[in-house]
């Protein structure tokens, strides 16, 4: 709306006067003098025809005699205040009483002057009222609406905060291992916390702080809310979900603001942390006791500031033992709060609450910490406190129990991909959906889907498409074995494919998994080094450890595992 929308008309050229004066000589010399200088001038001599008057025509001023025929001036300010009509009164008399004056103003008369009238200064004071009407006027038409925007505004922030809840989902409110605290510092949080387990078991949790805060700060983070969902449900490895969640914002989001983040990977099956730190502050793995075990430091660029030739997706990966048990994670608005006195709140103090925490109570301890610390002092910035109970989740996937099926049965399922629809379709996610619709026990369903993961994009990447793994280790490698798979994609044939195939039998409760691919085999790859053992070596060793039987035929193009 533009400020000229706010501004009623200048008074000037519209001065009409009415003149409520009994005297015959003050009526015509009033008349003529406010004709001499631009005023229209109704006159009447009493306050019956001043109702009259004030009934059928709007006046800019009342110049009003104290003294008339039917009754005191006073009395007809009676009658504009029960009829509502809002317009500057002066009043004229040759009583100057100051008793007088001090009810005229009482009653609400804008101004007073005696008579005899200094003609020049009457009419400088009828401009001066006038004008200070009309602004008065427009300071209240200004205040409407601007209420009105407001309301408006309101309302709007209400749909927006709506739909944007909506869209995040409070994810990491469902999770009982992630224990978290968000408080923003105006209608809007700019700091985001999702969490989501894979289809093979693994906890994903991403801790997001946007530039500045308020609703532009929370636009910023929702371009990753479905991305982060569709990845992690796929079962996608997280260098690639960092790649991709930073390609989207690059995408989305203007080039002056970035997000910065922290997405971290618990794997129950590896027993491992592994951690992308882009820009937020150090996350701690710490034991029970909240002694820091390892600090994981910010590596990386935030989320939308590099291009995909220069962005690493490089993570760094901690071994879960006995003693690494829980991971922190805050955003800096934690950190950054000052006190009254311009104190900040300090890495040191968190460290020393976690340390003094007991748990699942840490997060709350941090928070009235924080309270205290800013007093009556509203928080400058968004504050995000995650605590991950590494432990707790690693303990879940070690007891559970598959349990037994007593009656008899077999499921078998096979799909072969091969040229085009191998490069369009994605088959772990079709593995993963057919997985989803089986009775099987989840813990005994993230086996299968972790092992097929491992085996299909082993069989496509480096069976089909001769990719060498090697090539993820580094920044650079990163992104050249992207783009030659994606040139590799285009070129694929009718005798290209990938064949999978699985059976899950009953009572035995085992599932058998057969892979095969057109490749010529892992064992007849050239440049295999010692760790890959032809399989990417991590997988490998992750595939040996879930399964009950491991059988990679020669020349390595065709692999059997069964899985109880």
């Amino acid at each position: 709306m533009a400020v000229s929308e706010f501004i009623l008309d200048n008074p000037e050229g519209h001065t009409s006067v009415l003149l409520i004066e009994d005297s015959d000589a003050h009526n015509k010399l009033l008349m003529t003098y406010f004709a001499q200088n631009g005023f229209n001038c109704d006159s009447v001599r009493t306050l019956a025809l001043g109702r009259r008057r004030i009934e059928k025509n709007s006046y800019d001023i009342i110049l009003l005699d104290h003294h008339l025929p039917d009754g005191l001036g006073l009395d007809f300010m009676d009658m504009l205040s029960e009829r509502g009509i809002d317009v500057p009164v002066m009043m004229i008399s040759s009583n100057d009483d100051y008793q007088l004056i001090q009810e005229c103003y009482e009653q609400g008369v804008s101004d007073f002057m005696p008579k005899p009238l200094h003609l020049p200064l009457l009419v400088f004071k009828i401009q001066r009222l006038i004008f200070n009407y009309w602004l008065r006027q427009n300071v209240q038409t200004q205040n409407a609406r601007l209420e009105d925007l407001l309301t408006q505004k309101q309302g709007e922030e209400i749909l927006a905060k709506h739909v944007f809840e909506h869209l995040s989902s409070k994810e990491h409110l469902c999770h009982e291992h992630v224990q978290s605290l968000m408080r923003p510092s105006s209608a809007f949080n700019g700091d985001l916390l999702l969490s989501r387990c894979s289809p093979g078991g693994n906890l994903f949790v991403l801790l997001l702080d946007a530039t500045g805060h308020g609703l532009a700060a929370a636009i910023s983070v929702l371009p990753v809310v479905s991305i982060f969902r569709a990845m992690v449900s796929k079962g996608c490895p997280m260098a690639m979900l960092a790649y991709e969640l930073n390609q989207r914002l690059i995408r989305e989001i203007p080039g002056d603001r970035f997000v910065a983040g922290v997405l971290v990977e618990v794997d129950p099956h590896r027993r491992e942390v592994s951690v992308w730190n882009g820009g937020m502050p150090d996350a701690l793995l710490c034991d029970d006791s909240g002694h820091v075990m390892h600090r994981l430091i910010s590596r990386h660029m935030p989320f939308g500031v590099l291009d995909s030739e220069v962005f690493d997706s490089s993570i760094e990966t901690l071994p879960l033992g006995e003693l690494e048990s829980q991971l922190f994670m805050i955003s800096d608005g934690v950190i950054d709060q000052t006190s009254q006195s311009g104190e900040a709140f300090g890495m040191q103090r968190v460290e020393r609450l976690i340390e003094l925490g007991h748990g699942q109570d840490t997060v709350e301890r941090i928070s009235k910490a924080l309270q205290f610390h800013c007093g009556d002092e509203e928080f400058s910035d968004d504050v995000s406190i995650c605590r991950v109970d590494c432990k707790a989740y690693l303990n879940t996937h070690s007891s559970a129990q598959i349990p037994a099926y007593s009656h008899p049965g077999n499921l078998h399922f096979e799909t072969r991909l091969s040229g085009y629809q191998l490069g369009e379709m994605d088959l772990l996610s079709w593995v993963n959906a057919l997985l989803q619709v089986c009775p099987l026990a989840p813990e005994l369903r993230q086996k299968v889907f972790t092992v097929c993961a491992e085996l299909v994009s082993n069989a496509i990447d480096h069976g089909v498409l001769r990719l060498d793994s090697t090539l993820k280790n580094d920044i650079d490698g990163f992104v050249n074995y992207l783009e030659q798979r994606e040139k590799r994609v285009a070129t694929l044939q009718e005798s290209d494919w990938v064949e999978v195939a699985m059976d899950w039998n009953t009572p035995a409760n085992e599932v058998a998994v057969m892979v095969k691919d057109s490749g010529l085999g892992y064992q007849a790859m050239e440049n295999v080094t010692a760790d890959d053992h032809g399989l990417s070596g991590r997988g490998l060793a992750l595939v040996r450890n879930l399964v009950s039987v491991f059988r990679c035929d020669p020349p390595g193009n065709q692999t059997y595992v069964l899985i109880r």
